[in-house]
């Protein structure tokens, strides 16, 4: 658990990231859908990632929402860019269950935005909308990220997070 970065994001601190460009639009999912948007992040998944030994398929992606993992999809000029999982409980792989969330307790992560057609704010926008809405339904919002990848530990933090570590 060294190698890794544990944030808590409370409803009572959520602070948006305020930005006016319009052109963002988010669709919230609860079953599998819109396979060709999904598809396309998977693509660019594995062009990019092309050394992840873990990355998603698209029979995981069913998988997820079979055990009530959900997906909010990002969106700019009606083109999917981007994505982000939250689950009601902790799971690194948003299947397999590995950690009880207290009560009101949501777990986001393996966020993703397809950087060569999104504007550079995306990833910005992403999380803040995002950490908006779990939270209009869920207290509290638990977060997990590998050390190095430092700009959602920073989003969290802007959006009222604070490192803690939630999971012993």
């Amino acid at each position: 658990m060294n190698d890794i970065t544990q944030t808590v994001n409370p409803k009572s601190t959520y602070v948006p990231i305020v930005d006016t460009n319009d052109r963002f639009t988010y669709i919230q999912l609860n079953k599998f859908e819109r396979e060709e948007d999904i598809k396309t992040i998977l693509n660019s998944i594995y062009e990019v990632l092309h050394d992840w030994d873990k990355a998603p398929t698209l029979q995981n992606i069913k998988d997820r929402f079979d055990v009530g993992t959900r997906v909010i999809l990002q969106y700019y000029d009606d083109k999917i860019i981007g994505w982000w999982w939250y689950s009601p409980f902790y799971a690194s792989d948003l299947i397999n269950k590995e950690y009880e969330l207290p009560e009101g307790g949501v777990y986001s992560g393996n966020s993703y935005v397809i950087k060569k057609q999104a504007p550079r704010s995306a990833g910005t926008r992403l999380y803040s909308h995002s950490i908006g809405y779990v939270l209009t339904k869920y207290n509290t919002m638990y977060g997990w990220m590998d050390n190095w990848n430092i700009a959602p530990i920073k989003l969290c933090l802007k959006c009222g997070g604070e490192i803690k570590n939630w999971m012993k």
